[in-house]
């Protein structure tokens, strides 16, 4: 027996979600099968290589996350439930690789007390510019 999620359309081939994305074929059939309403299809049917990345041996083939799972298809095993973890750590480890690396508080400390220090200072650079504008005053009277 089919039920169709409560909240969902169905016109006898295409099942749509709430968030107006669809299912079709044998992901349609799956979700009839008994699924939970707000478990919404995130994107649409799409080829994946592999279909499941926690089982690659299944080989290629199509895939359709949703909030909660994925299902995957191949036309040699027909539809499963895919290792969506899997999927999550891989997306993670390669969005890591793609971060840039997080700024070095130790140096942005070590960066801010250089300024203050030179900040600080301003007062001895104006003292010795004072003195040596009046050396070039004294030198230029003497004839030098």
């Amino acid at each position: 027996m089919s039920t169709i999620p409560a909240g969902w359309k169905d016109d006898g081939a295409i099942l749509t979600a709430p968030n107006g994305k669809q299912v079709r074929g044998g992901f349609r059939q799956e979700v009839l099968k008994g699924w939970e309403q707000d478990n919404w299809p995130l994107e649409d049917e799409h080829a994946y290589w592999p279909a499941d990345a926690g089982q690659p041996g299944k080989g290629n083939g199509n895939g359709q996350v949703f909030k909660q799972c994925k299902l995957c298809w191949v036309s040699n095993v027909g539809v499963w439930h895919g290792a969506i973890g899997v999927d999550l750590m891989n997306a993670l480890a390669a969005a890591k690789e793609a971060a840039p690396p997080p700024a070095d508080t130790q140096l942005k400390a070590d960066v801010a007390a250089l300024v203050k220090s030179l900040h600080d200072m301003q007062p001895v650079f104006d003292d010795l510019q004072a003195v040596k504008s009046a050396l070039d005053q004294v030198n230029k009277d003497l004839g030098a």
